[in-house]
């Protein structure tokens, strides 16, 4: 019988020179009072149900939630126990790991695949509890629609392969329906290697590599 594994693995002439500063200024104006009089978006379902419709990037966001995933360049997903969500890269997220729990303050963005925000303060809270992982399946995760959810999937380690700079460790995964690709952060500690043919399952979070289109190319796991 093969062995199981779990591991929390854990995106804005001259004479009439005057008057078009003038408009402009005005314009600028009135974009940052209208962002000051905007209500602060307090969860993540909240932002995603605003997302669709967003024209501009001034909607305010506060959420509060655990980091589920973080990148070098300052990028992170947080989950406030209901969704998750992206986060671009800050100076503030290259100091987080999973598992922190932490207030953040910016502003939903329009555009991309799916709902983010950028960060302008982060403020750290200690500790925190990971969500429960709901389990997904292949097509799900195929399909973008879980991008960024907290999850848990099952398959058989078809590949391992430890990068040169040994950061983190690309599984491929073979589910019912498909392969998926799943990067681990490599403790150095735990026997990546020995996992080939192992059923293993695993918590962390979906994501996706999409075309410029929009479409989704491949789904990934993290």
């Amino acid at each position: 019988m093969s062995p199981h594994l779990v591991l929390k693995l854990p995106h804005l002439l001259l004479a009439f020179a005057w008057l078009g500063c003038g408009v402009a200024g005005r314009a600028a104006d009135d974009a940052t009072n209208d962002a000051a009089a905007r209500v602060p978006v307090k969860n993540v379902l909240a932002a995603a149900a605003l997302w669709p419709d967003l024209q501009d990037d001034l909607t305010p966001v506060q959420l509060e939630g655990v980091v589920t995933g973080t990148m070098p360049s300052g990028a992170f997903r947080l989950h406030d126990g209901a969704a998750g969500i992206y986060a671009s890269r800050s100076s503030a997220g290259q100091q987080l790991t999973p598992g922190d729990r932490v207030r953040v303050t910016g502003v939903l963005r329009h555009g991309g695949f799916s709902p983010w925000i950028t960060p302008h303060e982060v403020v750290a809270l200690g500790r925190g509890e990971f969500p429960e992982a709901e389990p997904a399946t292949f097509h799900l995760l195929a399909s973008g629609v879980a991008d960024n959810q907290w999850l848990e999937i099952e398959g058989v380690v078809r590949d391992v392969e430890i990068p040169e700079s040994r950061d983190f460790v690309l599984l491929d995964l073979g589910m019912t329906g498909g392969n998926v690709r799943v990067l681990v952060n490599n403790d150095r500690e735990s026997p990546f290697e020995h996992l080939l043919d192992a059923t293993v399952r695993l918590r962390g979070v979906a994501a996706v590599n999409v075309n410029r289109h929009g479409h989704v190319v491949e789904p990934t796991f993290r």
